[in-house]
Order: structure tokens, then sequence, then C-alpha cells
């Protein structure tokens, strides 16, 4: 209501006046605060009834189970993290590099190696002021028990170049790149389709009917549809497995929730895919979202329009102002000349 000081009681409130301020609440808060557990979030329990969880730490998200701690691979979603999931990076971080060989014809050692962006191939050893050794990331959905001395080798020799484009004549190029492997000639490049063929085994036929295919534009095709379920009991709405970038998921059109781990999308029943969908529903809920819900474009014309009528009003002012400046550089024309005059 105004009737007392505002610094005076602001000082009060923040230092204390016969009672605790924020300043001291604030301390007393932090010294009864555990680091420990307002930096871990809880993902499950291993075997032992040991709690796995996700910490923060100074070089960003790792995984612990008791003792055992391994880095968080940057192209995990946390909200796909599992507690198997979370035992499986664990248990493959103990591991640590494992010398699969040596090279055929280099003659250096090959490791598979765990790192911040998951499993990958080293060729060499890392040697200071040396060269960096190369490196190869596994294939999309390739896990590191997949991978015998041979495949190593063979994703150690991307890119290749498999033979000639008829056309024009140019190397066709075979690697494996960030968002998975591809065939290339020139600039002129075509995404391998995992299902039907790997870059480690095409031919060159192959490459030439892929290179001969129209390039598609913007999204790449859409998840490939495993099995039908039949419609939602509630909902009404079809519910399908489907095939996607970290594995096989269940979806209604509207909310999409993944498979538990090694479980055969063949052997999901209507009731297992309901519940998945549910939990789905109830984990989006609790973090304050709502499946489907799109960003309308209100804000963003709201905010053309009102920048129009400013640019209106702005350049009716400059002109009102021009009028004026000309009206009075009139009148003091013409008040010299009649003073001449007289």
């Amino acid at each position: 209501r105004g009737e007392r000081d505002n610094l005076h009681y602001l000082k009060g409130f923040y230092f204390g006046n016969g009672y605790a301020g924020l300043q001291n609440l604030i301390k007393k808060g932090e010294e009864e605060i555990d680091p420990r557990v307002v930096c871990g979030i809880e993902v499950g329990k291993d075997s032992e009834g040991k709690v796995v969880e996700v910490r923060i730490g100074r070089y960003g998200p790792f995984l612990t189970d008791g003792e055992n701690r391994a880095s968080l691979p940057d192209d995990v979603p946390p909200d796909e993290l599992t507690a198997d999931k979370a035992l499986e990076i664990i248990e493959t971080a103990k591991l640590g590099p494992q010398s699969l060989g040596d090279h055929p014809e280099l003659g250096l050692p090959v490791y598979l190696k765990n790192g911040r962006f998951g499993p990958y191939l080293q060729l060499g050893d890392m040697e200071e002021g040396e060269e960096k050794p190369k490196m190869a990331s596994l294939l999309p959905g390739m896990e590191p028990q997949d991978v015998t001395f041979e495949v190593a080798v063979e994703l150690l020799n991307l890119p290749k170049i498999v033979g000639k484009f008829p056309e024009n004549n140019e190397d066709i190029e075979v690697a494996n790149g960030r968002y998975g492997p591809y065939v290339k000639c020139g600039s002129d490049t075509r995404t391998i389709p995992m299902d039907d063929m790997s870059p480690l085994t095409i031919t060159l036929d192959q490459a030439i009917e892929l290179l001969k295919q129209p390039k598609r534009r913007g999204r790449t095709s859409q998840p490939k549809a495993l099995k039908e379920l039949g419609k939602h009991p509630a909902t009404e709405r079809l519910l399908t497995i489907k095939s996607g970038r970290f594995g096989p998921y269940v979806t209604d059109g509207e909310v999409n929730a993944s498979l538990p781990k090694g479980h055969d999308p063949e052997e999901v029943t209507m009731d297992d895919a309901v519940n998945l969908l549910e939990a789905r529903l109830a984990k989006l809920a609790a973090q304050g979202k709502t499946p489907g819900a799109k960003k309308t474009g209100k804000a963003k014309s709201k905010a053309k329009t009102s920048s129009k009528e400013k640019a209106k009003t702005k350049a009716k002012a400059k002109a009102k102002t021009k009028a004026k400046s000309k009206a009075k550089a009139k009148t003091k024309t013409k008040s010299k000349a009649k003073s001449k005059k007289e």
C-alpha cells in the first residue's frame, strides 16, 4: 500500500530484521544440500538392487552403478534411456578398448573403443606429436558385439571406390557418414537403404542403380511399418509397430513409445502396445508436454502486424515533421520578403 520505505523493507527481507532473512536461509539451505542427490536422476536398479542413475559432471552427463561409471553418449535421447540401456553402456565402458587384431595390409592394431558418441573403431595407437589415428563409426543399428575383426577392417577401409559411373566415367565412392552410409559420384549422393544392402558388400551395379534414382528432397522415407495391431480399444486409432532410428516403436499416429530392448515386434500384443503408450503419455504429462501439440503462428503474425503498424506510424510522423519544416521555412521566407519591401 506504499506505507513503508522500499529500501528499508528490502534490506529487512534479505538480511533479516528480528527474523531469518533470505541470505541466512540460502546459506543454511546450501549447507544441507547434498550435491550427490541434487545432481543425479535415477533411471532404475540393477540385479543387485543398486541404483542406476544419470549424473551431471564437469565434462557432461555420465552414468553410475555403484562404483562403475561411464559417459552418456550424445546420441542417446534422455527420455529413451532405460535401466537396461544404462547398464549396457556401463558394461561396454568396463571392457575398455578391445584389440581385435592387426590390419592385414597396414599391420596396425585395430581397436574397438567406446567414446562420447558411442562405440567406434580406431586404427593404430595415439602417439604424442604424431598424426591422429584413423577412426570409423559403426553402422546404424550395429552393436559392439556384432563387430568381428573382418567387419572392423571393412569399416576402416571406408570410404572406398567401387567403380566408375558409366554416364560420366567418374569414380563412385561408398562411405559411412554422420547420417549413415551413402554412395557418392562427384557432388551427387544417395543414401544406402540398410534394410536392402550394406556399404560393406554393395556392388558396382547396386551403386549405379541407387545413383540413377531421383534424389529425395527434405525428409527421408517414412519409418517402415513392421506390424499392424488394429484399433486402440479406447481411442480407435490404428496402432502400428514401426522401425525407427533408435529401434522399433509402437505408435497411434500421435504418440510414439519405444519397445523394450530385445523385445521381438512380432510378439507384441495389443495389451502390450496400449500399456507402452499409456506409460509414455504419463511420462509426457509429468514433463508438462502435450502429445501432438504444435506451435501456432499467432505470435509471429502479431509481431509482424505490430512492426508494420510501427513502421506506418513512423513514416506518418516523419512526413508530418517534414511538412511542418517546409511550412516554417515558407513563412520565414515570406516574412523576410515583407520586411525588405517595407
